[in-house]
């Protein structure tokens, strides 16, 4: 149900047409995945956003203040009304909110209105905020780079600073309750523990996500290592505490992936052998995650990984990439013509879906 409007039936809709494709779709052979994966990644990828946004928005939207100015916003704008209206039905996505605004600023520029949800890009490298942005009364502003300069200096005026919603930390908030969890705290132990141990390590998947401006929902901290490496690692995580879920057996090559816990917060330490893994540890920068600086893979790297993974949330996430960023695509296939070739026609492939999505089939006619 959403946290914010209370709206339940399009959700249970949802999980059920997902429950019900996983399960008609081929079975797992090999080591891809069943049903049961099938639906929990497509409840990560379409609907536990939603929920996590709007827990996230529910602390701050019932306040007699911000009620307020909403809803004389929505006595003077025909926009801001069609946008809460189709919120409430479910039609407009809270994650998406941001794709009109960016995409057509013109539309919300000059709205006569005291407040105006915008979305907006405050710099390049910012993830999308969602802020209330209070406009002075039958305020205009004639142009985006003019939108985008107030935006900055009203963000910095503290008057203003209780009434913003700016994105919630998406690692470290349960998508429900809108509190933190314990993920954080776990993780920070993990990525110092193998930084104090100098193993040669990449922090992969939704946090590196995250620490490169674009968030999604996770459970637990992805980090890479070479197979040379990968018992160093197991013994600086174990020395944090963290405890493989399945038994290590030293005397052979190590498994594929360990997944490791510690106080209910998990770590998957992905073992690599080769390439897109070996140049993802070698070349990883700086990046703060979890509140630490650790090695983060750079988008260009997890455009790589995923290219070799056909998971639904993978593909999701090389397509945000692609079209929500400034992705330097030819380093990729530069990388490609030189260790793989064969993989360039998958990258091209992957990159045109991204940015001519197949057309959503018709709508029935109302009953």
């Amino acid at each position: 149900m959403d946290p914010l409007t209370r709206e339940g039936i399009s959700f249970a809709l949802m999980s059920a047409e997902y429950a019900a494709t996983a399960l008609s779709e081929h079975p797992a052979r090999g080591g891809s995945p069943g049903p049961g994966e099938r639906y929990r990644d497509r409840l990560e990828t379409h609907i536990y956003p939603e929920l996590k946004r709007a827990a996230a928005l529910k602390r701050r939207f019932f306040t007699g203040a911000f009620t307020g100015l909403m809803v004389e916003g929505l006595a003077s704008s025909a926009r801001i009304r069609h946008v809460m209206i189709d919120l409430i039905e479910a039609r407009q996505p809270y994650v998406g909110l941001g794709r009109p605004a960016a995409q057509d600023r013109r539309a919300w520029i000059g709205v006569p209105s005291t407040v105006a949800i915008l979305v907006a890009r405050i710099d390049e490298t910012s993830s999308y905020e969602i802020v209330h942005v209070f406009l002075e009364h039958q305020k205009t502003i004639s142009d985006p780079a003019g939108l985008r300069s107030w935006a900055r200096v009203m963000l910095r005026q503290p008057e203003f600073a209780g009434a913003m919603i700016r994105d919630v930390d998406l690692l470290e908030t349960d998508p429900v309750t809108g509190r933190r969890t314990g993920l954080a705290v776990q993780a920070r132990r993990a990525l110092r523990a193998l930084t104090t141990a100098r193993v040669p390590y990449a922090v992969v998947g939704a946090a590196a996500l995250a620490a490169r401006g674009l968030p999604r929902m996770t459970k637990d901290l992805d980090v890479v290592v070479l197979t040379g490496h990968a018992f160093a690692a197991l013994d600086a995580l174990a020395g944090a505490n963290f405890r493989s879920m399945t038994p290590v057996n030293r005397t052979e090559e190590p498994e594929p992936m360990y997944v490791l816990q510690s106080q209910g917060s998990e770590v998957d330490l992905l073992v690599a052998a080769g390439e897109p893994e070996a140049t993802v540890v070698a070349e990883a920068t700086p990046a703060r995650v979890f509140g630490t600086t650790a090695p983060v893979a750079t988008l260009e790297h997890l455009v790589l990984m995923y290219l070799y993974s056909n998971q639904p949330r993978h593909l999701g996430d090389l397509a945000r990439i692609v079209t929500e960023t400034k992705v330097n695509l030819r380093e990729v296939e530069r990388f490609l013509e030189d260790v793989h070739p064969e993989m360039l026609a998958v990258l091209h492939e992957r990159v045109r879906l991204a940015k001519e999505p197949l057309p959503a089939p018709p709508r029935p006619k109302r009953r």
